[in-house]
């Protein structure tokens, strides 16, 4: 699955040790420029390859290896999303499946993934607790 995107994240990995013959056209002259800069090389010897690329990104002489990187950062981003969500759903499934229909399992992984604090306080002030009769 992975096998096609080895280049890529060869490039990822180590900008300076890559073929840039071989990347993508937009990529070759930024890597030739890249493989010229001594300062660039300097800096990667002492960085992770995100914390390099945040040192390359304000400069934005590279902007189509950036848009590069952030590519390959994003897969696992959203991989580890998915994941995360899987987890819920397969646990809230196993702890009340007597109980769960497919639109109250929507619901429950749809709380359980935002963010929102609701304000209870001020939904319950606008609501009559003893109606009269």
């Amino acid at each position: 699955m992975f096998r096609p995107l080895a280049p890529g994240f060869k490039l990822f990995t180590s900008p300076f040790d890559f073929p840039w013959t071989k990347a993508p056209a937009p990529l070759q002259m930024e890597g030739f420029g890249a493989q010229c800069n001594d300062e660039l090389k300097a800096k990667y010897r002492t960085a992770s390859p995100l914390s390099f690329r945040d040192l390359v990104l304000p400069s934005n002489k590279f902007p189509n290896y950036i848009e590069h990187v952030k590519r390959i950062v994003a897969m696992f981003g959203s991989t580890y999303c998915c994941e995360q969500l899987f987890k819920k759903m397969k646990y809230t499934k196993s702890r009340i499946r007597s109980q769960l229909s497919d639109r109250h399992l929507n619901d429950i992984l749809l709380l359980s993934t935002s963010s929102i604090d609701p304000d209870i306080e001020s939904l319950l002030h606008g609501k009559q607790h003893q109606p009269s009769h």
